[in-house]
């Protein structure tokens, strides 16, 4: 790999041991894969423009900044409200703390590391702040109230607290989507800390999503759409909706229009296959 310096340099000349010398014409270029660096020099590194960054010191917190700067430099998304209230969910939901209890406490079927879970959160996020401009009535819904809300405080409350659920369903299926036998602490967890939310009493958080017009949190049983007897497909290819599927088609949805990954973890029979068919 010594040989590439010369390469690399504004010379631009392959020097072989064999002291032969091949020039890179302007239309060659060069692509360097390597699975490690141990035969290579300082030299050798800094002329391929290598920077080596350790996670543990700059963690996940530069990727949420970037994230959280949409909302001031980005005039179509400019909202100083939203800053402030992801500011201050994050520090108030995610803090150190609930890491700990993420890594030690918290039994995980998948395990993630914490730049994950954040990517995760905020690819959710963005998809409920566009699905209040995704149709003629809710830009209309939305942008009245932003008006309403220059005049009144319990207006601008409303819509700190939609932002905060908004926080708080993408920290349900992105911290509380890997875990296994743990989800009942994980409920536990966010209905003591989101005390301002209205989660309904009867079952766990993982059973509802957040309406933003009308300001509550819904059961996904209110989604599933009545079955159609008639159907002639299949015997085989048949799904009967339940609140399950709601739930793993919205999930689908969310991530095939931000089009970001999504892993489906767990045993043969458990339905990963089928959800995903009859999505598409």
């Amino acid at each position: 790999i010594e040989s590439l310096n010369t390469v690399m340099d504004d010379n631009k000349v392959l020097t072989l041991v064999s002291n032969e010398r091949i020039p890179l014409t302007p239309e060659m270029r060069l692509i360097i894969e390597v699975a490690n660096l141990r035969n290579a020099t300082p030299a050798t590194v800094s002329r391929g423009g290598v920077l080596f960054i350790n996670d543990g010191d700059i963690g996940w917190t530069p990727f949420f900044e970037s994230w959280k700067a949409q909302f001031k430099k980005d005039e179509k998304k400019k909202d100083e409200l939203a800053v402030t209230a992801y500011t201050l969910a994050l520090s108030h939901y995610v803090n150190d703390s609930f890491l700990d209890m993420m890594h030690i406490s918290f039994d995980v079927c998948q395990p993630m590391v914490d730049l994950a879970y954040i990517s995760s959160l905020t690819t959710i996020v963005d998809y409920q702040m566009s699905q209040m401009t995704a149709t003629k009535q809710s830009t209309e819904f939305f942008r009245n109230m932003r008006q309403e809300a220059e005049k009144k405080t319990e207006v601008t409350e409303r819509i700190k607290e939609m932002y905060d659920s908004f926080f708080a369903f993408a920290m349900i299926w992105s911290f509380g989507a890997c875990l296994d036998e743990s989800k009942r602490e994980f409920n536990g967890y966010l209905r003591s800390t989101c005390t301002k939310l209205k989660f309904p009493e009867a079952g766990t958080v993982y059973d509802y999503f957040y309406d933003p017009i009308d300001n509550k949190w819904v059961h996904w049983m209110d989604r599933v759409k009545q079955f159609n007897p008639d159907n002639e497909g299949l015997f085989s290819s048949l799904v009967v909706g339940t609140a399950e599927t709601q739930r793993q088609k919205y999930l689908l949805k969310m991530h095939v229009e931000a089009q970001k990954g999504i892993l489906y973890v767990g045993t043969a029979g458990t339905g990963k296959t089928t959800i995903v068919l009859d999505f598409f």
